[in-house]
């Protein structure tokens, strides 16, 4: 699904009009089904705005209704190393101060390894 989707009110996806992932998709394993939030931080990005994303991100799946679904998998592309460090230190520390004891899978990556390797390929840093 694309953000365009999130918008309308008739959508099964509407849900995610809160948060608006650049893009949403499931993966279906056996009869598990994985579901996936995927962000794309720009390089121009400013560190202000990349902070609020992903506090935006941690609160959205620390709350996520699980009645529903099961939590999704969030996916992080960076733009260079330093980006990536930077994100992970990020969520690491609001994971310690505000969701200790929530269990959320958070994956960070670099744009390069994505463009060389495909977003579906083992290239994922888990964020514990």
């Amino acid at each position: 699904m694309l953000p365009s989707d999130y918008v309308n009110p008739d959508s099964e996806y509407s849900f995610l009009n809160k948060i608006k992932p650049h893009l949403f998709f499931s993966k279906q394993q056996g009869d598990e089904t994985i579901n996936y939030l995927l962000e794309n931080f720009e390089p121009t990005l400013p560190r202000y705005q990349l902070r609020k994303r992903i506090k935006d991100y941690v609160d959205y799946i620390a709350t996520w209704d699980e009645d529903n679904e099961e939590t999704p998998i969030v996916l992080f592309i960076c733009s260079n190393i330093a980006d990536l460090l930077y994100v992970k230190r990020r969520v690491k520390k609001l994971l310690d101060e505000e969701w200790s004891d929530e269990v959320l899978c958070i994956r960070v990556t670099t744009s390069d390894k994505v463009r060389a390797s495909g977003v579906a390929s083992l290239i994922w840093e888990e964020v514990s």
